[in-house]
């Protein structure tokens, strides 16, 4: 009994157990960061829904029929053909983006509806924003300045083109490639389970150049990144690290030089940039002088357009104040990174990083296709909020005012948001694409000719400014497209004459840019003139030339008209059998050829008639060796139309009308 009690008088008095606070997971707080950076992009991008299918997107989404249903011919023209298809001489390979369009528009069943695309991207485009938080925990360790950045940069104004512009998609999917293979390698660094990172890396780099060219800088962003923190690690490591993203973009040259070998070398239009027509030292000046323009717009986003082709920035005549500028820009930037890179390691990381992905589309290595476009600065971006991030809140920490810090990075998210709106309303169609370019450069040649339409008013006043612009060019800097295009605006206006003008300056520009090369928009719109104003020997060479480039039978009327003006009566008719045996039902053609009969063989069978009405005497033999001869013109012009039903029909009734096949 003395056992129990001692043992009842040392059993413990109950206490209740102490109140604990309820406590976030790291996990959780990072799944509700993302899920608000998700929401914050919405807010930015919503009304980008409405965007259209416009600029480059209708000869790659509407006009490229690889992507309209999913076959194995197609399959293989998208793995074997460029880019930009049937057209050659592009010098861009990017399958993964053209497939990306082909499951939007057979798989998903968005056609010719763009909410599905811009959904898509919008997608793409959260996913790089996740990627980017995941970045910036990486770097600094500190949530509050991933999210920081990650917000800004996902609603930063000049991502508009990436997002906004369907085709950007390709934009997308190197950027996702490019952050993806880096933090698997990073990650790969300090996990047990290396070779399965490294795996990731080595599919997402895939991803990266597959889909455009700009995905070579994630070798750069790996090599920056193993410099700045992975000096510690064994260099067989790292060399593995190297070889599971480098591998993939060995393939991709591979494969680009295969698809490429057969087509014509890539010419770069002066017109779209300037420096290809620069010696060395003016085009690395000018190159200069357009980095320094980007870096402001990443500052400033203000003044944006969707075009900056000639003249939007002055080429470079020497060190003038825009490349004084520039250069003091990029020397900044390499002195803050010296320094950051023992005092700051991640934001100098930030600063090599933008650096490396703007150096390709820089012009400073070597001159492409274009002078300077927002696109180019999707990744750059990044690398500016990383560092504003990093630097506002690390300073207000210093000085206890991290709150204050916190609501001006806020305000500045907001100001990006809200310009980020705003802007996708310029994409709402072609009308408020072009105006909104020529409203920020009116010096560009490009947005004027584009709106040179609709009311004739409108675009001669457009067509005036954009030969304004270009006609201090010689033919060899040139382009003809906008002269055709204003010869039709002309012509519209009842100006022929002048329109003759113009369109013969732009046969001179194309003579010099490519002698063998014959427009059909230009042959076509100059015979119509010249018909117009009575030089029939010329309308008749230019209409021939018009057909020979490309089957148009709409042409065919005014062609005989111009032979019968020259003494052709026979060719004349000809071509309104051609024109009738392609529009059997247009009565209006048949009377055109009595007439012509009448009026220019009134001695033969040509023509019956039966009291006050006449007809084709279709027995006649000289009615029949003109029919013949048109059935056979007929049928080498359409040879490799795709239209096989009609040349069968019209195969079958010349061979019904005794005609020798």
């Amino acid at each position: 009994m003395a056992r129990i009690h001692r043992k009842f008088k040392a059993a413990p008095v109950y206490k209740p157990a102490p109140k604990r606070d309820f406590v976030i997971r790291p996990r959780t707080l990072r799944l509700l960061a993302v899920a608000s950076l998700w929401l914050l992009t919405l807010a930015a991008y919503f009304n980008s829904f409405q965007a259209g299918l416009l600029y480059d997107n209708t000869p790659i989404l509407l006009k490229d029929a690889r992507v309209h249903a999913v076959t194995g011919r197609n399959l293989e023209l998208i793995l074997t053909k460029e880019y930009w298809y049937p057209p050659t001489g592009s010098g861009l390979y990017r399958p993964l983006s053209t497939l990306s369009y082909l499951f939007n528009y057979a798989m998903l069943g968005s056609g010719s509806q763009p909410a599905g695309y811009h959904i898509v991207n919008y997608l793409l485009h959260c996913a790089n924003v996740s990627l980017a938080f995941a970045l910036g925990l990486l770097l600094f360790g500190d949530g509050v300045t991933a999210f920081a950045m990650a917000a800004m940069w996902a609603v930063h104004p000049v991502l508009t083109e990436s997002v906004t512009n369907v085709i950007g998609r390709a934009d997308l999917l190197a950027g996702f490639g490019i952050l993806a293979a880096l933090l698997c390698v990073a990650s790969g660094a300090e996990s047990r389970v290396r070779g399965r990172w490294l795996v990731a890396a080595s599919v997402a780099s895939a991803i990266g150049i597959f889909s455009k060219e700009s995905g070579i800088v994630v070798i750069a962003a790996v090599a920056i990144y193993d410099f700045v923190f992975l000096r510690a690690k064994t260099w067989r490591w790292r060399a593995t690290a190297y070889a599971a993203v480098a591998l993939p973009c060995l393939v991709y040259l591979g494969a680009r030089q295969m698809v490429l070998a057969s087509s014509p070398a890539m010419k770069i239009p002066f017109t779209d940039n300037p420096i290809t027509a620069d010696g060395f030292w003016t085009g690395r000046l000018t190159a200069i002088k357009v980095a320094g323009r980007g870096l402001a717009l990443l500052v400033w986003p203000a003044r944006l357009s969707c075009d900056y082709s000639y003249r939007a920035i002055p080429v470079s005549t020497g060190i003038d104040g825009g490349t004084l500028a520039g250069a003091a820009v990029l020397l900044g930037l390499i002195a803050v990174l010296v320094w950051c890179y023992r005092h700051r390691p991640a934001i100098a990381f930030l600063i090599a990083f933008g650096l490396a992905a703007f150096l390709p589309t820089s012009n400073l290595l070597f001159p492409i296709g274009t002078i300077m476009a927002e696109r180019f600065l999707y990744l750059p971006a990044l690398a500016l909020a990383g560092c504003l991030a990093a630097l506002a809140l690390g300073t207000a920490r210093r000085f206890g005012v991290e709150r204050s810090a916190c609501a001006v990075l806020a305000v500045i998210v907001l100001g990006f948001g809200a310009r980020t709106f705003a802007r996708n309303f310029d994409w709402k169609d072609e009308h408020t694409l072009w105006t909104s370019a020529e409203a920020a450069y009116p010096t560009s040649y490009r947005p004027h000719t584009s709106l040179a339409e609709g009311d004739l008013n409108t675009a001669l006043r457009e067509t005036n400014q954009t030969l304004a612009i270009l006609d201090s060019l010689p033919d060899r800097l040139n382009t003809p497209i906008p002269y055709i295009n204003a010869g039709k605006v002309y012509s519209d206006a009842g100006d022929s004459r002048k329109a003759i003008e113009t369109l013969l300056r732009a046969k001179r520009i194309q003579s010099a840019l490519d002698p063998s090369r014959t427009w059909f928009a230009l042959a076509s719109q100059l015979g119509h003139d010249y018909l117009r104003v009575g030089q029939f020997a010329e309308a008749r060479t230019a209409l021939e030339q018009a057909l020979h480039t490309s089957f148009a039978p709409e042409l065919l009327p005014e062609l005989a008209m111009a032979r019968e003006a020259t003494g052709d009566a026979r060719g004349a008719a000809v071509a309104l059998f051609e024109a009738l045996e392609n529009a059997p039902q247009n009565t209006k053609l048949a009377a055109r050829l009595v007439e012509l009969y009448t009026r220019a063989m009134p001695q033969s069978c040509a023509v019956l008639s039966a009291g006050t009405s006449y007809g084709l005497n279709r027995d006649c033999p000289v009615v029949k060796e003109h029919m013949c001869t048109a059935s056979v013109e007929l049928l080498k012009a359409m040879r490799g139309s795709e239209d096989v039903a009609r040349a069968a029909h019209i195969k079958a009734a010349a061979a019904r009308s005794g005609c020798a096949q």
